[in-house]
């Protein structure tokens, strides 16, 4: 996001065109939040992870690519694999929290969140020298990525395997079908005041991590 300004010039855009190019980013991730709950009930979290990881990593190539070639529609299209898989990734991160909470007996889900904000601040500082040193944004973008892909690969590797998957009769041994749990859960009173407070803040965060830097 610290580069959002030169690849802004790097394509020509003005704030109107900016607005759809980014909006790629909320595209893709409204697509990765709806659909990572489903694949890790049918493959656990650890695959999703590395989906996600891969799909990040290639967005962020896609958009160094985009910003070279002065192409908005290449970037925009990095943006929406970023968001896919940053949406994977962060359901399925979350599922994994909570199952090693369980299993801890304490609470971890804070610590996690705050070493999120943590390795943003410490990207926001690194992107910030590096745009003040007039650093090129192509290789900016490539290097993150191969520094991405070198910390995914090492995380992924201490993620079990089998957290989150469901088992087919999970359900029939509750007497409930797959469409009256959906149902009952989007009717409790708790969820739709959480949807609301989640919708709320991504609002303000979104529209802060797309604007400020622009």
């Amino acid at each position: 996001m610290t580069r959002t300004p030169a690849i802004r010039d790097s394509v020509g855009a003005n704030t109107a065109e900016m607005g759809i190019v980014l909006f790629g980013l909320s595209v893709g991730s409204m697509a990765g939040v709806v659909g990572s709950g489903r694949l890790v009930r049918r493959v656990s979290t650890r695959p999703v992870i590395m989906v996600g990881i891969a799909l990040v990593i290639t967005g962020v190539l896609v958009i160094a690519v985009g910003s070279s070639a002065g192409a908005a529609l290449i970037v925009f299209s990095g943006l929406v694999f970023v968001g896919i898989g940053s949406g994977l990734g962060e359901v399925a991160l979350n599922i994994d929290a909570a199952a090693l909470e369980k299993l801890l007996k304490r609470s971890v889900l804070p610590t996690l969140h705050g070493c999120y904000s943590l390795g943003t601040l410490v990207g926001a500082i690194l992107g910030i020298s590096l745009t003040a040193a007039q650093f090129p944004v192509v290789w900016h973008l490539v290097l993150s990525s191969i520094v991405m892909a070198g910390l995914g690969l090492w995380a992924i590797l201490s993620i079990p395997g089998g957290t989150g998957a469901s088992s087919p009769d999970f359900g029939s041994r509750f007497g409930l079908t797959t469409a009256r749990r959906k149902r009952s859960v989007w009717l409790q009173p708790t969820v739709l005041v959480l949807g609301l407070v989640v919708l709320a803040v991504a609002f303000a965060e979104g529209s802060a991590n797309d604007w400020l830097p622009y």
